[in-house]
């Protein structure tokens, strides 16, 4: 890949594909990762959070028993789209220097992992009070709010990091 200058800018459709490209990258090397020993983390933590809010909960590898139904926390429900999301954010925008991009994808990765937790166990305590039903409805719904929230968490960063003057400063992108 050649060294851009500063200043230069790249089209939309190039934005697209560096971001498509990172994405994609990053999304199948965490899945190659063995994402089954992250889900049966993942379901401890979700297991240990739903026993402190009182609901009675069992587990069993990466399923949480309740009393209202089953829940599976696939590779899906770990974070692993939002932080290949916030990794094809970060290495698709030229505007970013390159020093800066593990910081602000480290910063972004750590939020959304927090974010996403509480997510789930919203889900998981929706779905333990008024079953799978209602639990499928938040979980869906969350998981837009959760997509726009990874692009303002990426856009904070980069703020408090790069501190640009502009939107276009990040991305450089031109018509």
């Amino acid at each position: 890949m050649k060294k851009r200058r500063a200043g230069v800018k790249i089209s939309p459709l190039e934005f697209l594909a560096r971001f498509s490209a990172a994405f994609l990258a990053s999304y199948l090397f965490l899945l190659f990762l063995s994402p089954l020993f992250l889900e049966e983390w993942f379901t401890l933590l979700q297991y240990n959070l739903l026993l402190l809010a009182g609901i009675a909960v069992k587990t069993q590898s990466n399923y949480i028993l309740m009393d209202t139904g089953t829940f599976l926390l696939s590779e899906s429900c770990i974070g692993i789209v939002s932080s290949s999301m916030i990794i094809g954010l970060v290495f698709g925008a030229v505007g970013v220097k390159p020093k800066n991009k593990a910081l602000i994808a480290f910063y972004g990765i750590t939020t959304m992992a927090s974010i996403n937790a509480a997510r789930v166990f919203a889900v998981l305590y929706v779905g333990a009070l008024n079953g799978i039903e209602a639990a499928e409805l938040l979980h869906v719904t969350s998981w837009f709010v959760m997509a726009l929230g990874t692009a303002l968490v990426w856009y904070y960063f980069v703020k408090a990091v790069e501190k640009p003057r502009h939107f276009q400063d990040i991305v450089k992108t031109h018509a």
